[in-house]
């Protein structure tokens, strides 16, 4: 199965945590880099707000 097969499923909260962690990420290290705290995006990846910008998007997929 490859890696990413099961992204298609996930939602987008999801999915940003599955790259992030993938990277090796901290939330802390993804917050300053969308210029967000820590908990705001624990709240995307658990879905208690909205979907984010592109831009947290990139953020996470280019690492």
């Amino acid at each position: 199965m490859h890696e990413n097969d099961e992204l298609p499923t996930l939602t987008t909260g999801q999915k940003i945590k599955v790259l992030r962690q993938r990277a090796g990420m901290p939330r802390k290290v993804l917050a300053g880099m969308v210029g967000k705290s820590s908990d705001w995006v624990k709240s995307v990846e658990t879905g208690r707000i909205m979907t984010p910008r592109l831009t947290v998007r990139l953020v996470v997929s280019a690492h």
